[in-house]
């Protein structure tokens, strides 16, 4: 195998530095004769840019013969071998020519730089691919495209230039294009619908040619078209229907006694008259709902209405130890019927003492107070009467006089 050649060896630490790499070396002659100072068979690195090796000093001490030895006669040199390039600079060697000359040993074999034409063609290769362009539309179908150039590098010397296209072109699609519509031929003429009197013949088209599509506008103008027409005779009369009277009410469409809300219907027919001759059609339902409950004839539970007011005593009852007032009640909302259950357990009347409530005692001292007070009234209108009357009949009576019957009168 060849080793590595390193062009300075540090006796110091027994290391070597600046491995040649240009040249190979298949022999340690071959590196020592050379340029070399230390050499390797494996690459041990013991630093930075330091390399475990051994020193040619070593090895000229013990494989070279000593300056005062007699040199011996060497072979004479044979024909320089061919250039190793075929175009630029290269190497070629010649051997000492002799049966026990070692071709590997260095004083045997020279090595002289040669050239072949000074420059070597280059062949062309490809750079790499640019991104796709942005789409040439901007809706609807378009391209995309992509170049590459032959600078990698490029073609020199009469090199052969790159393979294949320099460009690339692919189809894209983006949101599709509006398409406004456009209107269809008009149609034939429709025949005239009516036998007597007028009508209209109709035709049409259609938005179809193209469609609106994408956003879009719709076509623009009417869709039909009409064309007044005659029958061939005038026409009768014309009736306008009218309703008949509404059915009795159907049964309610709920299970009986169930309290869900069902529905019962009734009809009306448009036949008194019927329209004839083009008439109108009655105007209206011929079907009228109402809500119901199929509630007919199932029990009911009697329940208590509402406590009536009580009854107020009066001042001459407020007085009597005997006199009561009352309130009532019934059992009527609802009644029990259909063999519903009667009302719960309970008076239907209560009554309570007059003498005993508040408002009696304020009634009956209010009472006193009034008629003391109606006493003593009409005890000074008699006497004031009584006065007048003597003063009418005996103008002549003093003042004394007077003033003595009032006191008399007075209790």
């Amino acid at each position: 195998g060849s080793v590595v050649c390193y062009k300075k060896f540090r006796k110091r630490r027994g290391v070597c530095k600046r491995p040649l790499k240009r040249q190979v070396y298949s022999t340690a002659i071959q590196c020592c004769s050379d340029r070399g100072s230390g050499w390797t068979r494996k690459v041990h690195k013991v630093g930075k840019n330091s390399y475990q090796c051994t020193s040619c000093e070593i090895w000229k001490k013990f494989s070279l013969p000593p300056p005062d030895a007699v040199k011996p006669t060497l072979a004479p040199w044979g024909e320089w071998t061919e250039c190793t390039v075929t175009c630029g600079a290269g190497w070629r060697s010649k051997y000492r020519q002799c049966p026990t000359c070692r071709p590997d040993d260095y004083r045997n074999r020279l090595f002289q730089p040669c050239m072949i034409r000074s420059y070597c063609p280059v062949n062309g290769r490809w750079s790499n691919w640019t991104p796709w362009s942005t789409c040439s539309a901007s809706c609807g179908a378009g391209s995309m495209k992509r170049v590459r150039k032959c600078d990698n590098p490029e073609p020199k010397y009469r090199g052969r230039p790159c393979g294949g296209s320099n460009y690339q072109v692919k189809k894209c699609v983006k949101i599709k294009c509006q398409q406004d519509g456009g209107w269809s031929l008009w149609s034939s003429w429709s025949p005239c619908p009516v036998t007597c009197g007028t009508a209209f013949r109709i035709r049409n088209r259609e938005c179809n040619s193209p469609k609106p599509l994408y956003g879009g506008n719709y076509c623009r103008g009417p869709k039909t078209e009409k064309l007044e027409c005659r029958g061939r005779r005038p026409c009768p009369v014309s009736i306008h229907g009218s309703w008949s009277n509404w059915s009795a009410f159907g049964s309610c469409n709920t299970r009986r006694c169930s309290g869900i809300r069902g529905f019962k219907t009734r009809h009306r027919t448009c036949t008194k008259p019927k329209p004839r001759h083009y008439g109108r059609q009655c105007r209206g339902r011929s079907i009228e709902k109402r809500e119901c409950y199929n509630n007919i004839d199932c029990p009911v539970d009697g329940k208590w209405c509402h406590w009536s007011q009580w009854i107020r005593c009066t001042v001459a009852e407020c007085t009597s130890p005997f006199a009561i007032e009352r309130r009532v009640r019934k059992c009527a909302c609802p009644k029990p019927q259909h063999k519903g259950a009667p009302c719960p357990e309970g008076a239907d009347e209560e009554i309570r003492k007059c003498a005993e409530r508040p408002y009696c005692r304020k009634l009956v001292s209010s009472h006193k107070t009034t008629t003391i007070r109606t006493t003593e009234l009409t005890e000074q209108y008699l006497i004031e009467s009584t006065l007048h009357n003597l003063t009418t009949m005996w103008p002549k009576t003093s003042t004394e006089q007077v003033s003595t019957l009032n006191t008399s009168f007075k209790p």
